[in-house]
């Protein structure tokens, strides 16, 4: 949508229609509320390097602020608070632009977060009564007095290529998971709808944004060392003289086996070869019958 006025103007009246029937969704209360917010913490920035993305690392200081700002009763310094707030959003664009954010999702970023913060001041007790709707932050950047409605419409239009706007679209939904309703805070069933257009968004950003690879280096090799076997550590000549010194052990062993099991044999076979042998007188020597057949 470059070149294109990312903030609707009023004839277009396209609005996110939630599905129908959709189960009822689980919807954040507000936190208690607290005491007055003191200047120390207004005057907190917080600085992120390695956010979700650039716009909301941006928006740091401001998200901060709006989840103080639900949660104060009172506030004795509404002037300094509204001037605070208008410096952190020109200290807001400045950095999107140094960033090289492209300048339709700046302007939208920036006409979500004026509508964000005057919500969250005009719902809080004093916020009413401070006179804060006649300067609200939304009059004195984009010269209208009330987003509630438009903010949906500018989502709508991102959704419509939300490869392109994925930084503009992660900001939306952290703006409605703190608690940004619009228009949806006076209608009937306003929650149940709020919680189906955060739930789509969620998807939306979930299909669309790349997934991290699982390794830091997932092409990362390190130098692969020749595994080291025992001869790289005992020389040859060592293992040579090992064998050779079993070999004569074996070899002595058997020749000691031999001698101890045939002695016996041996000393029995001399003894008979050296006695003479007599014939007894019973015994007839007969010379064979050559003549005889088997019939």
């Amino acid at each position: 949508m470059s070149g294109d006025n990312p903030i609707p103007g009023n004839a277009d009246r396209t609005v996110i229609i939630p599905t129908p029937g959709a189960a009822r969704g689980t919807s954040t209360p507000p936190p208690a509320a607290g005491p007055a917010i003191n200047s120390a913490a207004l005057n907190e920035r917080i600085e992120l390097a390695n956010g979700l993305n650039p716009l909301v690392n941006s928006a740091a200081t401001l998200l901060t602020l709006m989840i103080k700002l639900r949660t104060t009763m009172q506030h004795a310094n509404v002037p300094d608070l509204h001037k605070r707030l208008t410096n952190e959003i020109k200290t807001f664009e400045s950095k999107t632009r140094n960033a090289g954010i492209a300048s339709d999702s700046v302007i939208a970023a920036r006409y979500l977060l004026c509508s964000v913060i005057d919500e969250v001041v005009l719902n809080t007790p004093w916020g009413a009564s401070s006179g804060w709707s006649q300067h609200s932050l939304l009059s004195l950047f984009h010269q209208e007095t009330s987003g509630g409605e438009k903010c949906f419409l500018i989502l709508q239009r991102m959704l419509e290529t939300p490869g392109t706007h994925l930084d503009i679209l992660e900001l939306f939904y952290i703006c409605l998971s703190l608690g940004f309703q619009g228009k949806y805070r006076v209608v009937a069933r306003g929650n149940e709808q709020i919680e189906q257009i955060r739930d789509n968004l969620y998807q939306t950003i979930e299909n669309h944004r790349p997934v991290p690879a699982p390794e830091l280096s997932p092409h990362w090799e390190g130098s692969v060392k020749p595994k080291r076997g025992m001869t790289n550590f005992i020389p040859l000549w060592v293992f040579a003289s090992v064998v050779m010194a079993g070999l004569v052990l074996t070899y002595s062993g058997f020749r000691y086996w031999l001698y101890e099991s045939t002695d016996p044999v041996a000393t029995k076979i001399s003894r008979e070869i050296t006695q003479p042998q007599t014939i007894s007188e019973d015994v007839k020597l007969t010379e064979p019958d050559t003549e005889r057949r088997f019939y």
